[in-house]
């Protein structure tokens, strides 16, 4: 048996006659609202929900993340200045007009030179 059932028509009838006395009190703004709410769901509309205000936030936040993990990974890889030198000298070196034999006997030009300032 359903609730319905089990109530009894003298508390039925009270009940209606409160609602329908609260119903006479209302305003003529709230009475508009709800006949269109209540047309609406009987034609099976859906109110909009509202906005989502929490997805702005969250896109900032997604980006602001994003460009704090950028910058730190940036600022991280620093290229190797020692790297950068060697590889400038040696470019220097394959393009220059100089003889590369000169290269290969550098140790003794070093100590020529050396023995030339001590001497």
């Amino acid at each position: 048996m359903s609730e319905r059932d089990e109530l009894d028509p003298a508390t039925m009838q009270r009940a209606r006659a409160r609602l329908e006395q609260g119903a006479e009190r209302l305003n003529v703004y709230t009475v508009q609202r709800l006949a269109q709410a209540r047309a609406a769901a009987l034609n099976g509309e859906r109110t909009p929900r509202t906005s989502r205000s929490w997805l702005l936030p969250a896109l900032g936040t997604a980006v602001a993340a994003a460009l704090v993990v950028s910058v730190t990974l940036q600022v991280m890889h620093k290229p190797d200045v020692a790297a950068i030198d060697v590889a400038t000298l040696d470019m220097e070196l394959l393009t220059s007009d100089d003889d590369l034999e000169l290269y290969q006997d550098l140790e003794f030009y070093t100590w020529l030179d050396d023995e030339h300032e001590s001497g």
